[in-house]
């Protein structure tokens, strides 16, 4: 419901004028977010299967397996979860105080 309602406003910006897309597309804003973070020290890791994601302290530890397979260790301050609200649930419901994630429904996943 939501998703056709954006979708809704999308078009009906883009009809009156007001809007517009970046040169590039829609992967051109993530581009530029991820060149802007890089250039910060900020290290994204994307295409990487997470296997756990623990906090200790002020730091996060996220396991996740390197791309030969091995599993790689790695410290953070922060850590952005961008995946599918199964594994999302899977992996948080395992954090000290997020353990009643699990109880939330699964909502269905829609592509417009």
């Amino acid at each position: 419901f939501q998703s056709s309602r954006m979708l809704h406003f999308v078009l009906k910006m883009i009809a009156r004028g007001s809007t517009s897309l970046p040169r590039g597309g829609m992967q051109a804003v993530s581009d530029q977010m991820a060149a802007n973070a890089e250039s910060k020290g900020v290290e994204i890791k994307v295409s990487t299967k997470v296997l756990s994601i623990e906090k200790s302290g002020d730091l996060y530890s996220v396991s996740a397996e390197s791309e030969d397979c091995s599993t790689r260790h790695i410290k953070a301050k922060n850590v952005i979860l961008a995946t599918d609200v199964g594994v999302a649930k899977n992996l948080l419901t395992r954090m000290e105080g997020l353990e009643g994630i699990g109880a939330l429904p699964d909502l269905p996943q829609r592509t417009v």
